[in-house]
């Protein structure tokens, strides 16, 4: 019975996982857009799933946003972005961008929050946890001190987790009540003989 509910509680964690989480960095897989119908779509898995880049300006303002998706069976429990300096000549001050939820377009759908952290800095976002749908970052300022061209680094950081599907729960429930009524089945056996 205790190797059938370890069975139950394995199939029941790794039901929800993909390939992995994700691990994107635009110096190595291309420069995220600074608006864009529909972003580019990161969809998520369990664990820490990063998206990096570097934003600024030279002759173009390069604003960076981004989609990603929570599947069903997952929930997004913490998000922060961490930003430093980047190699241009003037000092990054600041970012924002905004979270919005129910869309894969810039700015679309619901708003949740704005961030705006300083550099170099850490920002965790306050609208945390976060359940399966579509949501969708938008960059919307950044401010700098001194000359141009100023660019930063940044790190988005999002941490999932898997949650049980209702069924696989109510089975898991039904398994641990009828294995507790063998065994109480056993024992008043046992005390009756």
């Amino acid at each position: 019975m205790r190797k059938l509910l370890t069975c139950l509680v394995a199939l029941t964690v790794t039901a929800a996982a993909n390939a992995g989480p994700i691990n994107y960095q635009e110096s190595v897989s291309g420069d995220l857009p600074t608006f864009g119908s529909p972003l580019p779509t990161f969809t998520f898995d369990v664990g820490t799933n990063t998206i990096s880049g570097t934003f600024g300006l030279n002759t173009n303002a390069d604003f960076d946003s981004f989609a990603f998706v929570v599947p069903a069976g997952m929930r997004l429990v913490s998000a922060k972005v961490t930003l430093a300096d980047g190699p241009g000549v003037g000092d990054m001050s600041a970012a924002g961008w905004s979270l919005y939820s129910g869309s894969a377009n810039a700015a679309g759908g619901s708003f949740l929050e704005s961030v705006s952290p300083t550099s170099p800095g850490v920002y965790s976002f306050l609208s945390t946890p976060l359940g399966p749908q579509t949501y969708n970052i938008a960059a919307n300022f950044f401010s700098w001190g001194g000359p141009s061209p100023v660019s930063a680094n940044y790190v988005f950081s999002f941490d999932v987790v898997a949650t049980p599907e209702p069924v696989s729960l109510v089975v898991f429930g039904g398994l641990i009540v009828g294995g507790a009524g063998v065994a109480l089945r056993r024992r008043m056996a046992k005390a009756s003989a």
